[in-house]
């Protein structure tokens, strides 16, 4: 798929509300001001496991959050979900670093 964009980064500062993606919060006096988000095609619906959540500085179910703007280690990321506009499915690992 040539199409596909997927492209991990750290965002500083925000977390997304608690039943939307529309809505951000500041986060202000936390332990773990950043968290790692992806830039992504939007019109693909895709479904994000994050496997090693325990690399991370915290975790919740979806999410990961850090200290620092970067990773201790490697995280795999299993990328699922129905097919893309053009009718391929996506489907497979990422391993950011």
């Amino acid at each position: 798929m040539s199409n596909f964009k997927f492209i991990p980064y750290f965002e500083k500062g925000f977390k997304y509300g608690f039943h939307t993606s529309e809505e951000t919060n500041l986060l202000k006096f936390s332990k773990y001001p950043y968290n790692l988000s992806f830039d992504r095609n939007k019109n693909d619906s895709i479904f994000l496991d994050i496997q090693n959540m325990e690399n991370a500085d915290s975790a919740n179910a979806v999410w990961t959050y850090y200290r620092e703007p970067k990773l201790k280690d490697t995280l795999t990321v299993i990328i699922d979900g129905a097919k893309n506009r053009k009718g391929f499915e996506i489907k497979g690992t990422i391993k950011i670093w």
